[in-house]
C-alpha cells in the first residue's frame, strides 16, 4: 500500500503544535509505528490537564484529511480522563459527529464519545439518532460500536440498547448495520422477545454473515432461554443449507447447552455429511460431562490433530 498522501501545513498553524503535527505527518507517511506513537506521546504530553490546548488541537482535527493522523489525534484525547471527559471537548467532538463534513472525522469523533466514560443523556439520544437514522451506514456502525463501548463502561444500560439494537438491525437495509447491531445486543441480559427477535435474523436474513452473527449470539443465550436458543439453532442447521451458518449453529450449540446439547446434536449428525464429524467429536466430548469451553475446544483441536498424517507432505528427495 502506497503511503498517504498528506499536504503541507497551512501557513497560519505555528509553534509547538507544528511541530508536532509535523512529525505525526511524516511519521504517518514513513508507515512508522514506533515513530506514530511517539508522536501521540509528544502530543499527549503538549496539552497535559491543557483544556484550551485540547480544543487547539481539536480545532486542527477539524482541517485534517488523513484517517491515520485523525485516528491519533483522537487517541490522544483520550489518554488523560482529565480531557476525555471535559465538557468543551465532548461537545466539539459530539459537534463533528453530528454534522462535520468529512466521514472520517466523524467516525473518530464517535469512537472519542464511546470511550473514557459514561456520557450524558443528551449524547445518548445523539448516538441512537445516528445508529438508527444516519445517511451514512458506515456512522450507522460507528455510532452503534459507541454504544456498544458505554455498555462496556456501565453494563446496566444494555437492558436500554438491548431493543433499539434489535430496532437499528430490522430497520435497516445494510448488512453491515445488521450484523454490527446485532453483535450489540447483550444476550445474557437480553429478554424471552429479544432473543426471539435474534432468532428470526438466523431464520430470515439473506446476509450469510447476520446469520451466522445471530447463530453466535444465541449461543449466548441465558439458562432461562436455553431451550428457546438451541430449538432455533437446530432449525437453522436443518433449514440453512450455508456451510458457514451451520457451523455456526452447531458451535452455538455448544456453547449454550454444554452437555444438554448432546441429544439435539444427535439430531443433526446425518443432515450434512460435511458436519457429521465435527458434531461427533462434540458428542464425544460433551459425553463426558466436561463444561469448561476452552478445554472443549482445546480437545476438539486435539482431535482434529490426530486425525492427520503423521506426514503431511513429501519431504525433498536429493537427486
Amino acid at each position: 500500500m502506497p503511503p498517504p498522501e498528506i499536504g503541507p501545513l497551512p501557513d497560519d498553524v505555528q509553534g509547538t503544535l507544528r511541530d508536532l503535527l509535523t512529525s505525526l505527518h511524516d511519521a504517518v507517511k514513513n508507515c512508522d509505528p514506533e515513530a506514530q506513537t511517539e508522536a501521540q506521546r509528544k502530543i499527549c504530553e503538549w496539552v497535559g490537564e491543557d483544556a484550551q490546548r485540547a480544543i487547539e488541537l481539536i480545532d486542527w482535527f477539524k482541517r485534517e484529511e488523513d484517517p491515520s493522523s485523525l485516528n491519533i489525534l483522537m487517541a490522544s484525547l483520550t489518554m488523560d480522563p482529565r480531557i476525555g471527559n471535559e465538557s468543551r471537548v465532548v461537545s466539539a467532538f459530539l459537534d463533528i459527529a453530528r454534522r462535520d463534513a468529512s466521514l472520517s472525522r466523524r467516525m473518530e469523533a464517535l469512537a472519542f464519545l464511546g470511550q473514557g466514560a459514561k456520557r450524558s443523556p443528551e449524547i445518548e439520544r445523539d448516538l441512537l439518532a445516528m445508529a438508527r437514522g444516519d445517511a451514512d451506514p458506515s456512522i450507522r456502525v460507528a455510532a452503534v460500536v459507541a454504544l456498544r463501548q458505554q455498555i462496556d463502561i456501565d453494563p446496566s444500560a444494555a437492558e436500554r440498547y438491548n431493543p433499539e439494537f434489535l430496532l437499528v438491525a430490522a430497520q435497516s437495509t445494510d448488512p453491515a448495520v445488521r450484523q454490527q447491531a446485532l453483535q450489540a445486543v447483550r444476550m445474557r441480559r437480553a429478554a424471552d422477545d429479544q432473543l426471539r427477535s435474534v432468532a428470526a435474523f438466523l431464520r430470515q436474513d439473506d446476509d450469510v454473515s447476520v446469520r451466522v452473527t445471530a447463530a453466535e449470539q444465541l449461543g449466548e443465550a441465558r439458562a432461562q432461554y436455553r431451550s428457546t436458543a438451541m430449538a432455533a439453532l437446530a432449525e437453522g442447521f436443518k433449514t440453512d443449507a450455508t456451510e458457514d451458518v451451520r457451523r455456526a449453529c452447531v458451535l452455538a450449540l455448544v456453547r449454550a447447552g454444554r452437555g444438554e446439547a448432546i441429544a439435539t446434536l444427535r439430531g443433526l449428525r446425518d443432515v450434512d455429511p460435511r458436519m457429521t464429524q465435527d458434531i461427533d467429536d462434540y458428542i464425544q466430548i460433551l459425553d463426558r460431562g466436561e463444561v469448561d469451553l476452552d478445554w472443549i475446544f482445546d480437545e476438539k483441536g486435539r482431535l482434529e490433530r490426530d486425525r492427520m498424517p503423521e506426514n503431511s507432505f513429501d519431504p525433498p528427495t536429493d537427486h
